[in-house]
């Protein structure tokens, strides 16, 4: 990796048009993170059939969902959903 590669985030980056998505930026040259839901079990196999193609992603387990948790990080009464921006 050079110092001017550029990395991207691909949520649900290991399956559909995420993977997709994932394999077009790799082609491009960036460095590539594919989040998956927890618990997938399916992200070890896809990976291992991934780089017998030739592509390379780091694999992380992140919740994306929305939930009231995120009140407490804004301080806000309302859930992002309404289109607030603000943090």
């Amino acid at each position: 990796m050079t110092s001017s590669q550029r990395t991207a985030l691909v949520t649900g980056g290991n399956r559909g048009l995420g993977a997709a998505i994932a394999r077009a930026l790799h082609d491009a040259g960036h460095g590539v993170i594919v989040a998956h839901t927890p618990g997938n079990t399916k992200i070890g196999p896809w990976q291992r059939e991934q780089a017998a193609q030739g592509y390379t992603f780091t694999a992380y387990e992140v919740d994306v969902s929305i939930t009231n948790r995120h009140r407490r990080w804004r301080g806000a009464s309302t859930p992002m959903a309404t289109g607030s921006t603000s943090w």
